[in-house]
């Protein structure tokens, strides 16, 4: 499908996808055994268990006033995430900050997310800029390792067993990698055993991870354990484009005097979404219908979906955990906004990720040229 999911264990995974989004959420039990209809958000809990602290890691990966998209995404995510009570010293912003009083940029010092919208960038926390937004940096945020970290604010993820962390990261990326302004980039098996030394680590109880990137997928399918008590959402699966929007050419456009894209179609969809509604209570049935008339067709399909077990019970294959079929209804496309037709995919010229390396220590030439910014997508 358009998008993938990949899930740690839950008790009962409700699962939905479509073009355009893929969440994973839990089904309650009630008392007697069955079970809630309700598919809820993965960030979805009782208040009862408000004994812990939530935290947040926004990362974009990008520099460049070609790539606004990113830093728009990751400095909008932050006024969400700030307006619905997370505190600064909770909140971890990795951004190369060179877009807001770029020369290019036709409103200095405001970044803008949306056509009509207000500025994203007042007040967003400059934890890791410039030569500070690094891989080995983001690792040791996440890990809470502030001897590891170098530069920047020192802020890292201190947390403790009943915690809750949510990491979204925007920018380019190809098969098994997502693109740092600075080398080395992140690898997925670098990432994943990150993941799985946080675990270790007995400190949080659940994390969702949010990913805006080409080929995003490809950094946990197949990678990623089961055991871990973590939920991940990618714009794109692990062969697939992500697209930005609000691009020059669309409906609707940025403001004349933008030459660049405003947001990215997932981030923006799931943000925008998230601003109308009560995330403490809206199902995720109700966020991907708020799709319709948006930013995303949903589609009569199939879609595989990569999860530890479904219904309560083990994927039959625990190797491949390929669990199950999920067809959705269909909603009818009310927008114009769709991807640019392009000749060439999201990473470079040859098409998305086609010489994009595997290893270390190699050059990734789809981030590379003039001809990086004349197409739309992440």
């Amino acid at each position: 499908n358009g998008f993938s999911l990949f899930c740690g264990p839950a008790d009962d995974l409700g699962t939905l996808c479509n073009g355009g989004a893929a969440f994973c959420g839990r089904r309650r039990r009630k008392a007697g055994g069955t079970w809630d209809p309700i598919i809820r958000w993965p960030l979805d809990r009782r208040e009862t268990e408000d004994n812990s602290t939530r935290w947040a890691v926004l990362v974009a990966g990008s520099n460049g006033f070609g790539n606004y998209r990113h830093q728009a995404d990751v400095c909008h995510a932050y006024q969400i995430l700030k307006k619905g009570g997370l505190r600064d010293e909770n909140i971890i912003v990795f951004m190369y900050d060179d877009i807001a009083m770029n020369e290019l940029n036709p409103r200095k010092g405001v970044i803008i997310n949306h056509p009509t919208g207000g500025d994203v960038y007042a007040g967003v926390p400059k934890d890791y800029t410039g030569e500070q937004v690094t891989a080995e940096n983001l690792y040791a945020v996440i890990l809470g390792d502030k001897s590891a970290v170098k530069g920047g604010s020192g802020k890292v993820v201190d947390s403790k067993p009943n915690d809750r962390i949510f990491i979204y990261y925007s920018d380019h990326g190809g098969p098994g990698v997502l693109g740092m302004p600075n080398m080395p980039y992140l690898y997925a098996n670098d990432l994943i055993e990150v993941l799985k030394k946080k675990h270790a680590s007995g400190t949080y109880k659940e994390m969702v991870i949010y990913v805006e990137a080409c080929e995003s997928g490809s950094v946990f399918e197949g990678l990623m354990p089961d055991d871990l008590d973590i939920y991940v959402t990618t714009a794109s699966n692990a062969e697939e484009s992500s697209w930005g929007t609000y691009c020059p050419g669309m409906d609707p456009p940025p403001p004349p005097e933008y030459i660049t894209c405003l947001g990215d179609l997932y981030s923006v969809a799931w943000m925008e979404d998230s601003e109308s509604h009560n995330l403490k209570r809206e199902t995720v049935e109700q966020q991907i219908s708020a799709g319709q008339g948006s930013h995303f067709q949903l589609q009569y399909l199939q879609c595989w979906i990569s999860c530890n077990g479904i219904w309560g019970t083990r994927a039959s294959n625990p190797k491949s955990s390929v669990c199950t079929k999920v067809l959705i209804r269909q909603l009818k496309h009310a927008s114009k906004r769709e991807p640019l037709e392009t000749s060439h995919g999201c990473c470079q010229p040859e098409g998305c990720g086609s010489s994009l390396p595997m290893g270390k220590g190699r050059t990734r030439d789809w981030m590379m040229g003039q001809k990086r910014n004349q197409n739309f997508s992440s």
